[in-house]
């Protein structure tokens, strides 16, 4: 009957999962109350059938009854229509539940579950990788998605679902109040990653709750391991109380095992990108061991195109969350570009042995780095480095002294009896080493040349202070830009008896060319025992994002910038305050000294060495980042003829796997001709292999390797948090699930309360046609019976 009436009145039917609710209206025709109102319509109906009752007695008394009950109803219905009834339809969805998915890192960890916590049918949906074991995120995906979303439907059979996935912050991924299907849902899952930095459960569950005001879930059903990754205040227990206060139960489903996954990690190669023939190549490799108290790993070294290996060691792993650390060395035979592969060997019981492998490419070059030395007068510094870069085989070095006589130009075979006069002398050179020069005594292009040395052509500068000239006499010259410092209102300062110790700055001790043993407790050890420094010129700061490598300590504690470097166009410039490294050879020779020196010029001359056949290079400002760090990108064409014309962009090829590909655009930089830029932000994890697609080179094009890792924070703690998952349930008057039984979930849920959806236009009866044609043919119809019975 409602649903013939609704159609008679145009009333559009409900949407699935709604329900209509008819909500009837009505105004007092009078200011009198209601009450008021219904007795005075009694005592109408009173009146009426008093009347009926005295008139003649001689009329069949069916004529009077029926008579009378068509008066009493027109009165009614008259009634009726003086309050002037309006119809509402009132439209109600079922009550929804929250599903919230944790997307945070920690969730892409593989756990060693017993075969009775897996139920078959969700180890039977997880993806089949060959050495990788299903994540947690997998095993959500197989929960909810297995047996064409089975688990999804059955939630919707008395509910709505609102699909959300969360790490800092909750997001809305899909909901089936707004159409979407099981499909939809199931495909939203799916496309699931885990990349998040943070995991805030009870922040997440306060946003959601806040912004379902008014409409709160009938439950939350959240799929997490339960570890908060920033404070005791983030985990789901925290927010508990305020989801019992709104009367929303938790129903929080741990996803991972009791038992921590066990699992060695590669994470970082420390090595050099270039050497020199005969030269060993060191890789310096850290992990995280979790699981193998007691055990043993053995790192090997062998190049991927090779199964035989080239070097290996056995590391000791002392507890079940340990820091591992191994060098390993090989010197190759051959130039050529080699790309070496470390390998932590698997170990029994290894979760995931995908991450136990490292790749690190390695150009073997034959030629010498050409190096030019400039000073004013012999001075100490000058005279051993000269002795040490004479005797360092990959190196060839040229000498000009400033105030040298021509017999020393005659005698010295490094000797040069001038400064390079033009450009092209000048870009001979891979990395210039400029002492206390006194650029007055220079040709008046000489300043301007070094600038295009280093920032057009990528070579390497090195500037040594001194007591005169350097940098003082070089601020107000074109090479200021380059310097990575600038000018302050202090003078140079002697440090007295004590001197200066230096320490390396946190960038520093990430720097290969400022390691002077491979071990690293041996490499800090030697950095604490260096020799102090008597000399330091403190009239400088470091520039903006110049970075500080070294630092010296004055007596009162006050630390000055005793190394600072930065990049500058194509090329670095390092600046020294001191002239005083000579003092590292004091009982060692060259030991640190000429390590030092060689490590620092090579590395700056990796810039010209690097650059491909064509003259091209692909930079990347580092070889790994954090997920949340900017990527900085370089291309620079020796040559700016051979870059794109009318500022058109060069375009970049970046592959991670057959899935992860992406084009993107470097842009020229106005100031330095043939430079072409971009920084990149969003950049999923794994290893990233970049190269020029655009201008199209006819050899191999210039290329670089660099890895974005996920947030470390994430998995400081490798397990699940059972205990708070269980307490704030119980706290919410909620219940926690394991894998095993979350099969009973849908079946648990409560009912909820229907969700007011919308309301329609009231729809006024009182004046339609069919009320008023009803109240004509019950007054004629109660007419015609009178005159029947004689009553008219």
């Amino acid at each position: 009957m409602q649903r013939i009436v609704e159609w008679y009145l145009d009333i559009s039917p409900a949407r699935p999962g709604q329900t209509i609710r008819w909500e009837w209206q009505f105004q007092q025709p009078s200011d009198l109350s209601w009450p008021v109102l219904l007795a005075t319509f009694l005592l109408i109906l009173i009146v009426a059938g008093w009347l009926y009752v005295r008139e003649s007695r001689t009329t069949p008394g069916s004529f009077r009854w029926i008579a009378l009950g068509l008066r009493v109803a027109a009165l009614l219905l008259l009634f009726v229509l003086l309050a002037r009834p309006t119809l509402t339809i009132a439209r109600t969805g079922l009550p929804w539940v929250a599903v919230m998915i944790d997307t945070s890192a920690s969730m892409s960890q593989a756990d060693d579950f017993e075969s009775d916590q897996l139920p078959d049918a969700i180890r039977e949906s997880l993806p089949q990788q060959s050495g990788t074991a299903s994540t947690r995120l997998d095993i959500v995906r197989g929960l909810l998605t297995n047996q064409e979303g089975r688990f999804l439907d059955r939630l919707l059979q008395q509910h709505n679902v609102r699909l959300y996935q969360f790490d800092s912050e909750p997001r809305l991924l899909a909901s089936s109040a707004e159409s979407a299907t099981v499909a939809e849902l199931a495909e939203a899952i799916r496309l699931l990653r885990p990349t998040g930095t943070q995991t805030r459960l009870a922040t997440s569950l306060r946003t959601l709750l806040d912004e379902a005001s008014g409409t709160s879930p009938a439950a939350v059903v959240m799929l997490t391991d339960g570890v908060a990754t920033t404070t005791a205040a983030d985990r789901l227990s925290a927010g508990a109380e305020e989801a019992a206060r709104a009367g929303v139960p938790l129903m929080p489903v741990v996803v991972g095992s009791d038992n921590p996954p066990r699992d060695v990690e590669l994470t970082e190669i420390l090595a050099e990108d270039i050497t020199f023939l005969g030269d060993p190549v060191s890789l310096m490799v850290h992990g995280n061991v979790h699981g193998f108290a007691g055990k043993s790993v053995r790192i090997v070294l062998r190049e991927s195109s090779r199964d035989d290996v080239l070097a290996e060691t056995t590391v000791e792993i002392d507890t079940d969350d340990d820091d591992i650390s191994a060098l390993l060395s090989y010197r190759p035979q051959q130039p050529g570009d080699y790309e070496f592969v470390v390998q932590a060997v698997p170990l029994p019981g290894e979760q995931t042995i995908g991450n136990n492998e490292l790749l690190q490419p390695v150009r073997v070059r034959e030629q010498q780095v050409r190096v030019l030395l400039v000073e004013r007068s012999p001075r100490w510094e000058f005279r051993f480095l000269k002795g040490t870069l004479e005797r360092e085989p990959t190196v060839r070095v040229s000498t000009v002294l400033q105030e040298a006589d021509l017999q020393y130009v005659a005698e010295d075979r490094t000797a040069l009896p001038r400064f390079p006069l033009s450009r092209e002398e000048l870009f001979a050179f891979d990395v210039v080493i400029l002492g206390d020069v006194d650029p007055g005594s220079l040709q008046l292009s000489a300043a301007e040349n070094l600038r295009a040395f280093v920032s057009e052509h990528g070579g390497g500068l090195i500037l040594v202070a001194g007591m005169r000239h350097n940098p003082s006499a070089f601020f107000s010259t074109p090479l200021a830009d380059a310097l990575p410092v600038t000018a302050t209102a202090a003078a140079q300062s002697t440090a007295g008896p004590d001197g200066y110790d230096v320490e390396r700055t946190a960038e520093g001790q990430r720097r290969l060319e400022l390691r002077l043993a491979d071990e690293p407790d041996l490499d800090e050890r030697i950095w604490t025992s260096l020799p102090a420094l008597y000399w330091l010129q403190t009239g400088v700061a470091r520039k903006p994002g110049a970075e500080s490598l070294v630092v010296a300590l004055g007596p009162d504690g006050t630390d000055h910038p005793a190394i600072v470097a930065h990049r500058f166009g194509a090329g670095q410039v390092v600046f020294h305050a001191t002239d005083e490294l000579w003092r590292w050879r004091r009982n060692v020779e060259d030991r640190y000294y000429g390590r030092y020196w060689g490590q620092m010029i090579r590395a700056l001359s990796r810039g010209r060495l690097l650059a491909g056949s064509e003259g091209i290079q692909l930079t990347a400002d580092r070889t790994v980042y954090q997920m949340t760090d900017p990527v900085r990108l370089r291309a620079r064409f020796a040559n700016p003829a051979q870059a794109p014309r009318d500022g058109s962009p060069v375009r970049v090829q970046l592959e991670d796997g057959p899935e992860g590909q992406q084009v993107v655009e470097l842009t020229p930089r106005d100031d330095l001709p043939g430079l072409y830029e971009a920084t990149l932000t969003d950049i999923p994890p794994g290893r990233w292999h970049a190269w020029i697609v655009e201008p199209a080179l006819s050899e191999t094009p210039a290329a670089v390797d660099f890895r974005i890792e996920l947030p470390r924070q994430e998995f400081r703690v490798r397990g699940v948090n059972r205990a708070d998952l269980e307490r704030a349930a119980r706290i919410s008057g909620g219940k926690s699930y394991s894998l095993s039984d979350v099969d009973s979930l849908p079946d648990d849920l409560p009912r909820g309360r229907a969700i007011p959806v919308s309301r329609d236009a009231p729809l006024s009866l009182w004046n339609r046609w069919e009320a008023l044609m009803l109240l004509t043919l019950l007054l004629a119809a109660e007419w015609m019976i009178r005159r029947r019975g004689g009553l008219a």
